[in-house]
């Protein structure tokens, strides 16, 4: 599972959500398109696998929405 998340009260935070057994090839492709969201939204997105996320991603989590449910996800 990825996800790519981003919280609308704190814009600069952008994480890439990986399941902890994410493959090198995931974890590539998925930055790679969260660099991709995160260049229109001028974040810089930061890799976070489950069961290693800092204690300020809980914080944010609570507050998300995934970036490509709407093209302006950021409104």
């Amino acid at each position: 599972a990825c996800e790519i998340l981003f919280s609308a009260n704190a814009p600069q935070f952008l994480y890439v959500w990986l399941g902890s057994n994410a493959s090198e090839d995931v974890k590539e492709a998925a930055m790679n398109h969260a660099t991709q969201l995160g260049e229109s939204a001028a974040v810089r997105p930061s890799i976070v696998l489950q069961g290693e996320e800092p204690q300020e991603y809980h914080e944010v989590r609570r507050l998300m929405r995934v970036v490509e449910a709407t093209p302006d996800a950021r409104g």
